[in-house]
């Protein structure tokens, strides 16, 4: 008689977050070159949309683009003097 072997399945992958997402595509981001950094904001201050700009600087994923939108927009919160 033979033996029957056990049939092992391989196991899935760990589910990806969406923290390690956005740390992957910022570390993508700032890895650019400074001035491919600096091209990207200059033709978003110029009007284009973050799909023209990533185009015309030649970044390959369009979320390592909008990760450099993020990384590069300021939030400042403040304490008012007056009640709103």
């Amino acid at each position: 008689m033979r033996r029957r072997q056990k049939l092992t399945l391989p196991q899935p992958p760990p589910p990806v977050t969406a923290e390690q997402l956005q740390a992957k595509w910022n570390a993508e981001a700032l890895a650019l070159p400074k001035e491919t950094r600096q091209k990207f904001l200059d033709l978003m201050w110029q009007g284009k949309t973050v799909g023209e700009a990533q185009r015309e600087c030649g970044i390959e994923e369009l979320m390592v683009a909008s990760a450099l939108v993020c990384l590069n927009v300021e939030e400042r919160r403040f304490l008012r003097r007056e009640s709103a």
